[in-house]
Formats: structure tokens, sequence, C-alpha cells
């Protein structure tokens, strides 16, 4: 699912003032990882390094709202009403691990044409064993 700042605080304004930073951050993250599958397309290769330290923030992202709402809710900050079903916004795991697969194959294809382009067909399959 994605999560669209606008959406959150028109629904769920009071729960917006409190976790609206993190919500934005979380946007931004998700729309970079969106954009990995046509990077690739594009022949630009994203950085492992930054791939994994964007994937570490949306963790993150995701603990610290989770967490700032609990720490909200038990000062009485915000109500049930507040949240309604904000505390069910989730990633679909069923959409998002398809999709991290698909860019992990295309980062696998390109990976091998490189190998072939800079050391021969031949050789690129006595390297990769096949």
């Amino acid at each position: 699912m994605k999560i669209e700042p606008e959406f959150v605080e028109r629904k769920y304004p009071n729960a917006y003032r409190i976790i609206g930073e993190d919500v934005k951050a979380l946007s931004d993250l998700q729309n970079k990882l969106l954009k990995i599958s046509e990077q690739i397309k594009d022949g630009k290769f994203p950085s492992f390094t930054e791939l994994g330290h964007d994937a570490f923030q949306m963790g993150y992202k995701l603990g610290t709202i989770g967490e700032s709402l609990w720490i909200a809710h038990r000062k009485k900050a915000i109500t049930h009403s507040d949240l309604g079903d904000l505390v069910f916004i989730h990633f679909d795991a069923d959409k998002v691990l398809p999709m991290l697969d698909k860019v992990g194959e295309e980062l696998n294809n390109m990976l091998i044409e490189r190998l072939a382009k800079n050391v021969g067909k031949e050789k690129a399959r006595a390297i990769l064993g096949w």
C-alpha cells in the first residue's frame, strides 16, 4: 500500500500532527524504491549501499511512526477515533516482495550482461559455471 501524506493528513489530522514528518519521509523513500526498476531499465545502476540504507530507513520510519502513535495514545494525546484504521496501514508483502524480486532479477541480469561484455561470453560462462 502506498502511503500518501496528503491522505493521512486529510483523514487523520490529529495523528498527522504527531507523525507528519515521518509519513513524508516514508513516502519519499517509497517513491525512491518504486523508481529503481525504471532506473535499471535506463542503464543506471543504483548503489547497493544506498539501497540497503533506504531499506533500513523505511523500516526505521515505520517503527518510529508506530512508536509515536503508541506513546501519544498512551499519554491520551490522541484517541482510538483519531487513529481509525491508520494503525493497520502497512506494506502489503504480497505486492512489495514480488516487486523486490523483480528488481533483484533485473540487477542480476544487468551484472551478467556487464560481465559478458567485459570478459566475453565464453569467459563469463566459465566464471559463472554455466
